[in-house]
């Protein structure tokens, strides 16, 4: 019984050799010299063995695509099918890290550090100062997270020291 793949491959096969027939009829009646005269004298010259040459390797082709169809079909040693081991099943995506609550604080910081910077560098009608730019207010932004980010170091140690103190 015949496989779908058997069948397209049948089709294939069956168009890919008319393909071939028309191309030598067109070499053999001349119609090539009506366009390149010169082209026309060599194709005739030529045709014979290219045709031989043509029919070898579309049968080559061929049979080595039917072999690697009934690859498809037939379990291979290691107990599974072809089809599993070639690309049924896609590599596992890369699985989605969940944010740590750090890099969410982070965030918040930077977004309050940009709210800062923006409202410093815009005027109130929220186009740039004169002379100031985009990169202008991200610089501005990475100095007021830096100062965000050392403010709250401090304050945690402030608590440390107070809570070694034994103060409240």
């Amino acid at each position: 019984m015949a496989s779908k793949i058997d069948k397209v491959i049948d089709q294939l096969e069956e168009t890919n050799r008319r393909v071939r027939e028309l191309q030598f009829f067109l070499i053999r009646s001349g119609a090539l010299s009506a366009i390149n005269p010169v082209a026309g004298k060599v194709a005739g010259a030529i045709a014979a063995p290219a045709e031989v040459i043509n029919e070898m390797a579309a049968e080559a082709y061929f049979n080595t695509l039917r072999s690697g169809a009934s690859l498809l079909d037939n379990p291979i040693p290691g107990g599974e099918t072809a089809i599993e081991t070639f690309g049924s099943n896609p590599p596992a995506s890369k699985v989605k890290k969940p944010r740590t609550t750090a890099q969410k604080k982070n965030d918040k910081m930077q977004s309050k550090a940009f709210q800062t910077a923006n409202k410093a560098l815009r005027t109130s009608k929220g186009t740039l100062r004169k002379g100031k730019t985009q990169a202008d207010v991200a610089r501005r932004a990475q100095r007021e997270l830096r100062k965000l980010k050392k403010s709250g170091t401090r304050a945690v140690r402030r608590g440390v020291k107070r809570i070694r103190r034994g103060l409240p």
